[in-house]
């Protein structure tokens, strides 16, 4: 089986042809955390603001992390 014609090559090759849009995604969700969690930090408000912050922290951070090792990824890919 020729490996370049598998699934996974096919994929990260799409994957890998908007490299310049996932560092942009990755600035973005890196300035998203920031500000979450200097607003979970230095804010002061009730318990459901508090959840809500949490329930942003949990979407923002395994984005970021999705960002990162996508772009990880597709820069290993390029060597």
């Amino acid at each position: 089986m020729d490996t370049a014609d598998s699934f996974g090559e096919r994929f990260w090759k799409h994957v890998c042809a908007y490299k310049p849009i996932w560092f942009g995604l990755l600035g973005v969700n890196v300035i998203l955390l920031a500000l979450a969690a200097f607003s979970l930090v230095f804010g002061s408000y009730d318990e459901y603001t508090r959840g809500i912050m949490i329930l942003n922290l949990l979407i923002i951070g395994p984005t970021t992390v999705l960002c990162l090792y996508v772009v990880y990824r597709c820069s290993t890919r390029d060597v």
